[in-house]
C-alpha cells in the first residue's frame, strides 16, 4: 500500500509524525478515511478517536477535535489534545463522564447542557480509545 506523511500537532507537542497507510477520524459529518492521493480538503474533526495503519500495524488514538489539511501526500492535524492510550487515566475519564451526565441531567440552561454534552463527548472517546489500547495489548 503506497503511504502519506502525517504529522499530528498539539499546542504543546508534536503527537506523532510518521509515513502511513490510512487514517480515519470522525467529522462533524461523520467518519472519513484518508489514503494516498486523497483529494485536498480542509476539515473540521469532531471529539473522537482516530485509527492509524502502518504497516498492518492499527494505533488509536484520542483527539480533542480540531481541523485536518490534505495537501499532496501530507496530512496535517491540529488538535487541541492527543493522546495513546497508555496515557489515558481511565478512572478520571470515568468520573468526567459521570459528572457530565449528571449535569446533563440537570438541564440548568441550553449553554450548560452543550457544554456538558461536549464534556461527555471527550470522556467517551477517551474510554473508548484506553479500552481498545488495552485490549491490543493482551
Amino acid at each position: 500500500m503506497s503511504k502519506f506523511h502525517l504529522i499530528i500537532n498539539t499546542p504543546t507537542r508534536g503527537f506523532f509524525e510518521e509515513d502511513v497507510d490510512s487514517l480515519v477520524v470522525k467529522t462533524f459529518d461523520g467518519e472519513i478515511g484518508i489514503l494516498r492521493g486523497h483529494e485536498p480538503i480542509v476539515i473540521p474533526i469532531d471529539v473522537s478517536p482516530i485509527t492509524i495503519r502502518i504497516d498492518g500495524e492499527v494505533k488509536r488514538a484520542y483527539l480533542a477535535g480540531g481541523f485536518m489539511n490534505v495537501m499532496g501526500d501530507v496530512v496535517e492535524i491540529f488538535s487541541d489534545d492527543a493522546l495513546w492510550p497508555e496515557e489515558i487515566d481511565i478512572k478520571r475519564a470515568e468520573e468526567a463522564k459521570k459528572r457530565a451526565e449528571e449535569r446533563m441531567k440537570a438541564r440548568k440552561s441550553q449553554e450548560e447542557f452543550v457544554r456538558a454534552r461536549t464534556a461527555l463527548a471527550r470522556a467517551m472517546a477517551r474510554l473508548e480509545v484506553a479500552e481498545k489500547g488495552q485490549k491490543a495489548l493482551r
